[in-house]
Order: C-alpha cells, then sequence, then structure tokens
C-alpha cells in the first residue's frame, strides 16, 4: 500500500510539473518530484497548480508520515513482543520458522493450551500475521542468532522445533541451544526437521547413541517418515484386517514410499497373518522404484508382494488403470491411496482412478498444501462427484503436538512403563503405587522416569561396546546381552535411577513412603536384593526389543575393545551420590 501510494506520488508530481512547465526536463521533473517527499517543494502559487501537482503535494507527505509510522510501529512492536515473552512465557514452545509445516506446529501447539513464541527471518511472510492474529508473538529475526533464541526465551522453553526450510539452518539451531547446556535450569526438548529421509534416519541413530543430558534432548524427524503411521491409523484404515490386504499406492515422491515400507512393516509385525499382503506401486517409474525399495529392505519380500504398474495416472492421455482389482480380495480389504507430490495432479489421478475401481473400495487422496482446494473438493465423503473417496492432508494431521511428542523416545518410554507394569503385576504388587497407574494417569515425575531411561540407551550401549543401526532385514534376530552385559548394564540403570530420585528429593527409608519421598532401594548395587535386580534388568532386556519394534533399529558390536569390562560393584562405576541418608 505505501510503495502503490509513493509510486502514484511520483507519477502525479512528473505530469503536474510537466502541466506547469512543459519546456521543464526530465531531469529536474524527477528533482522536483523527489522534492515532494522532502516537504521542500515550493514554485508558484497553490491556486496556479495543476490539479495532478496538487494531488502529489499532498500524496507524498503522506506517504512519508505513514511509512515513518510503520517504522516506528514496528520497531514497537517487535520490543512489545520481546518484553512480552521475557515477562510471560515460561514452559513454552518455540518454533523456528513459519513455512507451512511451522505454522502448523505452531497453531496446533497454540490450540492445545500451549504458549507459543515463534521465529520468522522474512518480514513480509504471510504466516506472521496469521500467528499475531492468534495471539503467537512473533519474533522477526534470525534464528540462528544466539540473541534471538535468548530474546525467544529459549532457557526457559519446554519445546524448540526447528522448522527453517533448511537442513542445515535447523541443525544450527539445535547446535546453538545444545551450547546452552551449562546455562539451562530446566530441561529442553528439540525437534529438529530434517528433508532427506535417509540423512534423518542417519541423525536418528547418532541421537540415539548420543551421550545422555539430563537437560537437553535432540530428536530428529521428518514428516514424510511420520506421515504414513498417521495415515495407516486414520479413518481405521490399518493393516490388522481378516486377511492379507491390498494396498493401491500411486505415486512414488518420498511420501508415498514410505507408505510402501511403514504398511510393510506393520504387516511383518502382524503375529496372525495367513500371507504376504500385495502392494501394487503405480507410476512413471514404479519398476525402478520397486527394486530400489527391495534392495534397501530385503525383508518386504517376505512380508509383501510388491507389484509395480508404470503410468501416470495424472496424465490425461495415459491409459486408465488395468489392474485386476475391481474387487476385494478373499477375506481382505483394498485400499487405494493417491500420493502425488502436486495437489491437482492427485486429483486428476484419483478421479481417473475412482472410475476403474469399484466403489467398495476406499481411495484416499493425500494433499500438501494446507490451503489446496482440493481438500475442500474432497471434504464431504460419499458426494456423488467421487463416492467413497477420502482427502488426507498431511501437514494438517502431521504437524500436531500429539505426533511429535510420541516419537521414539516418548513411545519407548511408554513401553518401558508397560514393561514394569506387567511385571510388577506379575508378582502381586499392590494396585496403589503411584508407579503402576497408565501412562495417561501416570504423574510427571514417573513419566520422566522413564523418558530419561529411553534417553540413556545410547550411552548404555557405548557402556558394552556396542552402536546401532538401520534394519534392512526385520528379520534380524533381536540381539541379546551377555549375561556379563546384563550385570554391567543394570548396574548401571539403578545407579541412573538413584540419581534421578534424589534430583527429585527422594530419600532412602526402610518402608517406602510417597508421600515423605522415602524409597528403600536407594542403596548401592550390591546391596539390593535379587528381586529388585530384576526390576533394571528386565529394563535393559527391553531395549533390543523396543530399538527393533519402535524405531527399526538393530544393535550390532563393535570390533572388541582391549579392556574388559568392569565389575557391576566396581566402585567406579558408580555414577549415583550416595550422600548419608542413604547408608
Amino acid at each position: 500500500m505505501t510503495a502503490a501510494a509513493a509510486l502514484a506520488a511520483v507519477v502525479l508530481g512528473l505530469i503536474g510539473i510537466g502541466q506547469l512547465d512543459a519546456k521543464t526536463a526530465i531531469v529536474d521533473r524527477l528533482y522536483g518530484t523527489v522534492e515532494l517527499f522532502s516537504f521542500s517543494f515550493t514554485t508558484g502559487p497553490a491556486e496556479s497548480l495543476p490539479v495532478a501537482l496538487e494531488i502529489a503535494r499532498f500524496l507524498a507527505p503522506v506517504t512519508v508520515a505513514y511509512a515513518g509510522f510503520q517504522a516506528i510501529a514496528a520497531i514497537f512492536v517487535q520490543q512489545w513482543t520481546e518484553f512480552r515473552v521475557q515477562v510471560l512465557f515460561r514452559e513454552h514452545v518455540i518454533v523456528c520458522g513459519l513455512g507451512w509445516t511451522g505454522l502448523r506446529f505452531a497453531i496446533s501447539f497454540r490450540d492445545q493450551g500451549f504458549k507459543v513464541v515463534a521465529i520468522e527471518k522474512d518480514p513480509s511472510a504471510t504466516a506472521i500475521a496469521e500467528c499475531r492474529n492468534r495471539g503467537i508473538p512473533v519474533l522477526t529475526s534470525d534464528a540462528t542468532d544466539r540473541l534471538t533464541l535468548t530474546k525467544a526465551g529459549s532457557l526457559r522453553a519446554r519445546y524448540l522445533i526447528a522448522a527453517c526450510g533448511d537442513d542445515g539452518v535447523n541443525g544450527d539451531v539445535a547446535l546453538l541451544v545444545q551450547a546452552e547446556a551449562t546455562k539451562r535450569q530446566r530441561r529442553i526438548q528439540c525437534f529438529v526437521h530434517i528433508s532427506d529421509d535417509r540423512l534423518c534416519a542417519l541423525l536418528e541413530e547418532t541421537a540415539l547413541l548420543a551421550s545422555s543430558n539430563e537437560l537437553i534432548h535432540i530428536e530428529y524427524f521428518n514428516v514424510y517418515r511420520i506421515g504414513p503411521r498417521a495415515l495407516l491409523n486414520a479413518h481405521g484404515l490399518t493393516v490388522a484386517t481378516q486377511g492379507p490386504p491390498h494396498f493401491l499406492v500411486i505415486g512414488t515422491g518420498n511420501f508415498g514410499l514410505s507408505l510402501v515400507v511403514e504398511a510393510a512393516r506393520r504387516w511383518h509385525l502382524e503375529t496372525e497373518k495367513t500371507g504376504p499382503m500385495q502392494i501394487t506401486l503405480v507410476a512413471a517409474d514404479a519398476e525402478v522404484q520397486r527394486e530400489a525399495i527391495l534392495t534397501r529392505y530385503p525383508a518386504l519380500a517376505k512380508s509383501c508382494r510388491l507389484v509395480a504398474s508404470p503410468g501416470d495416472l495424472s496424465d490425461p492421455d495415459c491409459p486408465p488403470l488395468q489392474l485386476p482389482i475391481g474387487h476385494r480380495p478373499p477375506g481382505g480389504d483394498t485400499v487405494a491411496f493417491f500420493c502425488l507430490e502436486d495437489d491437482a495432479a492427485g486429483l486428476r489421478a484419483a478421479i481417473r482412478g475412482r472410475r476403474s475401481l469399484d466403489v467398495a473400495v476406499p481411495v484416499v487422496v493425500c494433499t500438501t498444501n494446507r490451503a489446496s482446494s482440493v481438500t475442500e473438493l474432497l471434504s464431504e465423503a460419499g458426494s456423488n462427484l467421487l463416492p467413497n473417496v477420502w482427502s488426507f492432508e498431511v501437514l494438517e494431521r502431521v504437524c500436531t503436538p500429539e505426533l511429535l511428542l510420541n516419537g521414539t523416545s516418548e513411545t519407548m518410554a511408554q513401553a518401558f512403563h508397560a514393561g514394569y507394569v506387567n511385571n510388577e503385576l506379575a508378582k502381586g504388587s499392590p494396585l496403589d503405587n503411584p508407579a503402576m497407574r497408565p501412562w495417561g494417569e501416570l504423574a510427571e515425575t514417573f513419566k520422566q522416569s522413564n523418558r530419561d531411561l529411553a534417553f540413556d540407551i545410547g550411552p548404555k550401549l557405548r557402556k558394552v561396546n556396542c552402536a546401532i543401526e538401520a534394519m534392512a532385514d526385520w528379520d534380524t534376530p533381536v540381539f541379546v546381552f551377555s549375561d556379563e552385559e546384563l550385570e554391567l548394564l543394570a548396574g548401571l540403570e539403578h545407579d541412573r535411577w538413584c540419581a534421578d530420585r534424589k534430583r527429585d528429593g527422594w530419600s532412602y527409608g526402610l518402608v517406602r513412603n510417597n508421600d515423605a519421598k522415602r524409597h528403600p532401594d536407594l542403596v548401592p548395587w550390591d546391596q539390593l536384593t535379587e528381586d529388585t535386580k530384576d526390576k533394571d534388568r528386565e529394563a535393559v532386556r527391553l531395549i533390543p526389543w523396543l530399538l527393533a519394534t519402535y524405531a527399526s533399529f538393530s544393535i550390532v558390536r563393535r570390533p572388541p575393545a582391549e579392556e574388559s569390562f568392569p565389575d557391576a560393584s566396581t566402585p567406579d562405576r558408580v555414577e549415583a551420590d550416595w550422600s548419608a541418608d542413604s547408608a
């Protein structure tokens, strides 16, 4: 608006000065027009001025004044935002980058009742106004600047999401937060978006093996890796059917290929499956992608019959779908997933595919653009236009607190808790134990203890000279610790638990008292009973299975180290602070 008014003033000024004196050179006209903006234009009596120049005389200074007001207002808004964040925000969420992914996270966390602060480098981004309209303060600055993160309250935040649209920038944000570890007084979880699928998998592996830090935890995620999980859980679309299902996947972009792998992995884990499921991959490069998937995941062929059907259904000149799937396979279900990266192409393909499929076959169109008209067109399933067609808005469904916060570490923490509860129930432990409540009702201190156990997997594995790697073969036998390794790691787990309890204010007591925070197990490892030691041993035994099931990682041994494992009772191994009150 300001630029348009300034341009209008220039044009009118040039015209008006020319009308005032036709002999005036163009350079002089331009100089006189510039004077209009400096409040110093004086030539001739006002009543003799042309209309165009008269308008320009008033429009130019008003434009300058308005621009100045905007600049002052922007400075005031920025300063007020910084002050508001510094004074009012604690345990909040920081979202770095307001592209489609960052904006969706900011809105969904805000809708869940979290306080949210956003950082966006581009002051002209349309998402800034949308955030401010929803009460989300926005700092228009560079998220890779240490001072900017400080102004956003990074030392007091609970979560930080790096979604700046560039993997390198997102990594730099995480490194800056990590560098502030010594200044922190409360825990922060950093979620770093990595658009490269394979790079994300490597970083996940690195993060799981990283040193445990009680105040900072970094997780890497990719919307195309977690999106298929949400898709297969939506609309009741799961692979747990009465018979082997048939999935028709149209499109070989990141999302489509990830869907193929996730569906096959889920079916592989089914304990009562009656045979391999079938996945038909439809795309121009379907045969090439089929070979690439089978090379990367050799076990996929054991649980899935992957068929390639070359063709581009989004192209009107391409022959229609010619597959024998006009009926449901006996005992199973057929579901068609349209996963093209362009929403308009996905809609064209879905319309043509719908004509070739039995009306009983559900069709799911995955859209990536949050503002896509395709979503509105498909918003009502069962419409006369496209019966039994559903839309799945990838960013809307994936960029939510539920999926982000229930990542690999959180899922494993819940599994550790479930294992503990089952063991206690088998031993007949009383149900009034607050540590045995269901996860949704569990006190935060116990939840965090299970999370710490999940965060500590990497350091434990390094103690026994082990590493992790992505599972290419899902039939790989689950790793088993030796008795010596199990005893060492169980002792380390007990020390970690003791240190965690002490930080929470617990101390030794002959009888457990939850109100007074007294616990009889707050003693060194060699003073525990065998039943109590078994709790820690069981937690360690779960680690290989949890990594394989929930993260698709397997444990591998490194080349043998020269030194032998320390004895579980060696004083150097003990990390807990055994003060007088725990004797």
